[in-house]
């Protein structure tokens, strides 16, 4: 499963990177690094965080000015199977000089509404000086135009990888305005509009939320990723989404969820799944104090154990969120055993 970022998504993992390799990027008030850099909601990096876990590979556009200059980085960016999108086709490059006109005819003939407006325009620049904000908010047309070329780059290669987009209601609110605009003639283009049918995935639609989990950081989803128990469970998720990928997030996944739950109540288990549910779509909330994690951890060791006495193993699939918090606090909890000793195992 091939899986490509859309628009905030791509910048909370870009955010999160760079915070750690190449921190400057996240202050620059040049308005390409403000919109790709930007500080998103933590649903953003969440969502992220859920879809890597489960997808072989995620990929971000080759022409990003983004890249793993470090060792350690690019060791981060191979154990989450982050990657740049090929260079070998030469139509990408037809692709990306249409992509900048549509960009620009999208702002010059106001196709955006303005809520849509606000949400790209939108930013935390409670990090920049005076000046710097002052600068931004001067150039605000150029941020809209770096935002909707990511995010038409981000959508035409989804179509021509075959991948998945992690995508939000807002962003698709953006890319049915301007598919309109195209087939109306309203914007002028040769680039067919792509058709992303069954690929469109949404954190908070997909199967209800239930597969949801917080990261700690980037290095606890690395860990994530590499967990057996994850591996085959998203295995599992993979098949759904082959086998159904225009009702999977509202049927397949759900219909199995409420089949295992009737099953479990059937033979006399009352189960909480639906309960655990609920639990693992609430952000996962830490603080630096280590007995403050380990009651932390076990309450999500505690969860998992009641999902494993009620769920048989080869439906447990819906527990990949519960069993993704555990692995990230453990492995959060091992790399800060050094400074807080009552954290090893």
């Amino acid at each position: 499963m091939k899986l490509i970022l859309a628009g905030k998504y791509e910048s909370a993992i870009v955010r999160a990177v760079d915070a750690d390799y190449q921190p400057m990027r996240n202050n620059t008030s040049h308005p390409y690094y403000v919109d790709l850099n930007r500080i998103t909601d933590k649903r953003f990096f969440d969502g992220a965080g859920t879809f890597m876990s489960i997808a072989n590979e995620t990929y971000v556009p080759l022409w990003l000015d983004w890249n793993f200059p470090y060792e350690a980085s690019a060791t981060l960016a191979s154990g989450l199977s982050l990657k740049r999108t090929p260079s070998d086709r030469d139509e990408n490059e037809i692709v990306y000089r249409e992509i900048d006109k549509i960009a620009k005819q999208v702002i010059s003939k106001r196709v955006l509404s303005r809520k849509s407006l606000a949400y790209i325009r939108t930013l935390d620049l409670s990090s920049y000086e005076e000046d710097e904000i002052a600068t931004v908010k001067s150039e605000l047309r150029d941020v809209t135009n770096a935002y909707l070329r990511r995010l038409l780059v981000q959508v035409y290669m989804s179509f021509i990888m075959g991948s998945y987009l992690l995508i939000c209601e807002n962003d698709v609110r953006i890319v049915a305005d301007i598919g309109t605009s195209l087939v109306t003639n309203r914007i002028a283009t040769p680039l067919p509009f792509p058709d992303l049918t069954g690929k469109l995935l949404n954190p908070d639609l997909f199967a209800n939320g239930i597969l949801n989990f917080s990261p700690i950081d980037l290095n606890s989803l690395v860990a994530v990723r590499e967990d057996k128990i994850v591996q085959k469970y998203a295995a599992s998720v993979r098949e759904e989404l082959k086998l159904q990928p225009d009702d999977a997030q509202n049927d397949s996944l759900n219909n199995a969820l409420i089949a295992t739950y009737r099953a479990s109540k059937a033979s006399g288990r009352f189960t909480r799944v639906l309960e655990i549910g609920t639990w693992v779509v609430k952000p996962l909330h830490y603080v630096p104090i280590a007995g403050e994690i380990l009651t932390l951890v076990e309450d999500v060791k505690d969860a998992v154990q009641k999902g494993a006495e009620l769920l048989n193993e080869h439906k447990s699939w819906h527990m990949i969120g519960v069993r993704m918090h555990e692995v990230s606090v453990i492995d959060y909890l091992n790399r800060i055993s050094n400074k807080y000793p009552d954290a090893r195992n």
